[in-house]
């Protein structure tokens, strides 16, 4: 992919992959996984959504990062997570 910045041009590859999986209607895993050649950073987030009635769900990601040195060793950079619950009221 070719950028445009005020200091040039330059390009850079971004790899990625998904691998989704149902486990019903309402349970989902979906994972990603992302590697820049450009910032050498491998990045993986999987999410978990489990809908308990329709406007109430339930989501849970991790996110974790890990930056490739110049010898091929990865080292951890990141580790996030978040949860979140969705609930509608219905009057």
């Amino acid at each position: 992919m070719r950028r445009r910045c005020a200091q040039g041009d330059f390009v850079t590859q971004l790899f990625s992959g998904r691998f989704n999986y149902n486990f019903s209607p309402n349970v989902t895993w979906s994972n990603l996984v992302q590697y820049d050649i450009e910032s050498r950073i491998l990045g993986f987030q999987t999410r978990f959504r489990w809908t308990l009635r329709p406007g109430n769900d339930l989501f849970v990601v991790v996110s974790r990062g890990w930056y490739r040195r110049f010898d091929g060793d990865y080292l951890p950079s990141f580790d996030k997570g978040s949860a979140k619950l969705q609930y509608t009221i219905r009057l």
